[in-house]
């Protein structure tokens, strides 16, 4: 009888052993929806939402809206609205359609002055930090998209009044170059938007060459020599390489490319590590694809499916690893284009600075009843495949019918 009841309890520890232990995709994650802003009058008069958002570790999201004629910037949690800048002055408009926030609930975004003066400028609801603008030695050609530290560090990009184009880091006083190119900007910007880590190391991608010879190349600095994270040229097994990129207090970099299947990649310097790719039920494409990483290595990207529709995800299993895709239902209604249901891309929104250390993450969504939303989605805990759950819970059922007779002896009790 011993030995039925050890050989009972060594299959049923080896079930849970592989439960508790199971590889990421033998599990999926539920996740709790919160909304933060919508077009429905509920958080104010916003007839249209930016479809990039921030998140920090707070799990304040910050994103854009406008209504009335007057473009905003603001940050919320699920309750109270708060307005980080608007267009009613000294701003004229906000040039850059994406505003990134730290820890400390700070405020980054590209905007042009009611001067003309175009510049990267941060705040928290009140008087904005200049930290860096045309006045001065930058031309107008801002990047869209700067990033922000937990110091208060920006990184950005920008054309220079001499010529060329380069990244740079400030917090309202001198700036810092991290690198600069040189080389026509008719074919678009020679660097991409730069993502900064809390280290002040800055990841961007750089076009070099020249048509139709070019190269690009992600790669990191603080200020010294550049670290080669994945290029194109030859050798570097790569065929292109998306923008922009993101980094983690690591250094660990995470971008898409293509090499030649269109996937997703993290790097740091050596070898290079494949998140997801194409060759499964994901067409992961280089335009408006983006990828976050977090400090835990956590990566979450939005991609297409090749059945259609868009899906945020954690990896390549679509099931497994799905955050939320176009057709899942959202606050009553269904993800999804109003008007022309037969769009299936373009109905969900997510950015590189969309995801924070807990694995909560910041989206946007097209619902079809009309409604735009903001949201923010928060893992609530790990979901077991059913035929899991069947084994676990007949093995559970089983001890609980030897329990009835005998009792298992305490040696039993543990896994060898």
């Amino acid at each position: 009888m011993k030995r039925s009841i050890l050989a009972f309890a060594l299959v049923l520890c080896g079930l849970a052993h592989d439960w508790f232990v199971a590889p990421k995709h033998a599990q999926s994650l539920a996740y709790e929806f919160t909304l933060i802003a919508d077009t429905s009058g509920s958080f104010g008069p916003f007839t249209g939402l930016g479809s990039m958002p921030t998140i920090n570790n707070a799990g304040t999201v910050a994103f854009m809206a406008g209504g009335g004629g007057v473009i905003r910037f603001l940050t919320g949690s699920g309750g109270s609205i708060t307005t980080i800048a608007d267009s009613t002055g000294p701003i004229s408009t906000f040039t850059g359609p994406v505003a990134v926030i730290n820890d400390s609930g700070t405020v980054a975004f590209f905007a042009t002055l009611d001067t003309g003066v175009r510049g990267i400028f941060a705040g928290t609801g009140g008087s904005l930090t200049t930290i860096a603008d045309s006045s001065g030695a930058f031309g107008t050609g801002f990047g869209f998209t700067p990033s922000i530290n937990n110091a208060g560090t920006v990184a950005f990009s920008a054309t220079l009044d001499a010529g060329g184009q380069g990244i740079f880091t400030g917090s309202g006083g001198a700036t810092n170059t991290i690198a600069t190119v040189s080389g026509p900007l008719i074919l678009g910007p020679l660097l991409s938007d730069p993502a900064i880590n809390d280290d002040g190391t800055v990841a961007f991608r750089a076009r070099l060459g020249t048509s139709p010879l070019f190269t690009f190349t992600i790669f990191t600095g603080d200020g010294g020599a550049l670290t080669t994270i994945a290029t194109t040229e030859s050798g570097g097994g790569f065929t292109i390489l998306g923008s922009p990129p993101a980094i983690n207090d690591s250094g660990t970099v995470a971008f898409r490319g293509s090499n030649p299947l269109g996937g997703i990649f993290t790097g740091a310097g050596g070898p290079i590590t494949t998140i997801a790719d194409s060759s499964g039920p994901l067409n992961i494409v280089l335009a408006n694809h983006n990828v976050a990483i977090n400090d835990l290595g956590e990566v979450v990207f939005l991609a297409n499916l090749d059945a259609g529709g868009d899906c945020i995800l954690t990896g390549p299993d679509v099931v497994n690893d799905k955050v939320i895709c176009q057709g899942d239902a959202l606050f009553g209604s269904t993800i999804g284009h109003p008007t022309f249901p037969f769009l299936t891309t373009g109905n969900l929104g997510f950015f590189r600075d969309g995801l924070n250390d807990s694995g909560e993450l910041a989206f946007w969504a097209r619902l079809t009843d009309g409604r735009q939303v903001i949201v923010r989605a928060t893992p609530v805990g790990a979901v077991p495949e059913p035929a899991t759950v069947l084994l676990v819970g007949s093995g559970l059922i089983g001890l609980l019918g030897f329990s009835r007779t005998r009792l298992i002896e305490k040696n039993y009790n543990k896994c060898p």
